[in-house]
């Protein structure tokens, strides 16, 4: 009697933990199933996120990226420096924003793609942006100074040697914000020139009107 009860009992104990195990597989197998789906949404809406990257639409002459030769239709969906040579230019367009930037010669773009929030930086030479409609804020800079625009074409001019800013408004309005000092800013119109850093000073200073034929000089340089 005593050995069956035994027995009973070992036999109730066994069942026991055999539904513990498959209850605990069964959690685990949810887990798994659950983790499972956040990576399967996350590689579904991953190509959803905002991140910058460009069409290179036009070229001519010497034009590299991070060291590499850069081809018509080619997309820049990595971090790196685009260079151009002398009497060479690009045209590259921001693939979710669609806006434009001509980048002249001699000069180097440094292009973050790798976040949300990435923003071009011109580290010495010319470039041209052409904003989409809308607005954007603190889409290009240079390492002095950041432009906030609202529908704008403009030109940056930046001289790494003097570490000097310059730009330049075709259309629309830019808002030209030193680094040094959050306080230190200017709102420039169609056709205004203002200057930051070297000959400029360290502070922005008086905004020009420039004359119709110096603009035109300037929008004909930067248009390829």
């Amino acid at each position: 009697m005593k050995k069956t009860n035994l027995l009973k009992q070992c036999y109730s104990f066994k069942t026991q933990c055999r539904i513990h195990i498959n209850y605990v597989k069964a959690i685990s197998d949810c887990d798994i199933l659950e983790f499972n789906m956040r990576k399967f949404l996350f590689i579904i809406f991953l190509p959803l996120i905002s991140y910058a990257n460009y069409t290179v639409i036009a070229l001519k002459g010497k034009v590299f990226f991070n060291g590499l030769k850069v081809k018509k239709d080619m997309i820049l969906n990595t971090k790196g420096i685009l260079k151009t040579a002398s009497n060479s230019y690009v045209r590259i367009q921001d693939r979710t924003s669609l806006s434009y930037m001509n980048l002249g010669a001699d000069s180097e773009l440094n292009v973050e793609t790798n976040h949300s929030k990435a923003r071009p930086t011109l580290v010495s030479g010319m470039v041209r942006f052409i904003a989409s409609k809308g607005k954007n804020n603190f889409v290009l800079r240079t390492t002095s100074a950041g432009f906030g625009v609202r529908g704008t074409d403009f030109l940056v001019l930046s001289n790494k040697l003097l570490n000097e800013t310059e730009i330049i408004t075709f259309e629309g309005q830019v808002k030209f914000q030193s680094f040094l000092n959050k306080k230190d800013s200017r709102l420039l119109k169609k056709n205004q020139w203002g200057g930051l850093g070297g000959r400029f000073g360290q502070s922005i200073g008086e905004v020009l009107d420039l004359p119709t034929d110096v603009v035109q000089h300037f929008a004909q340089l930067s248009s390829f």
